[in-house]
C-alpha cells in the first residue's frame, strides 16, 4: 500500500505514516479491526431489540 501510494521506498513510506497517524500502520490496522469488530457486535444487539 505504501509503494502504491507513490513513496519511492518502504522505509519513506512508514516514516511518513507514523508522522501523520502517531502510530505504525500494523497498530493502526490492528486497531481498526478491533473497532470494526466492537461495533459490528452493537450493531447485532441493536437490531435484536
Amino acid at each position: 500500500m505504501i509503494l502504491a501510494s507513490g513513496f519511492k521506498s518502504r522505509t519513506t513510506g512508514y516514516r511518513a505514516f507514523i508522522k501523520h497517524a502517531g502510530v505504525a500502520p500494523s497498530e493502526y490496522l490492528r486497531s481498526y479491526k478491533t473497532a470494526y469488530e466492537r461495533l459490528k457486535g452493537q450493531r447485532a444487539i441493536f437490531k435484536v431489540v
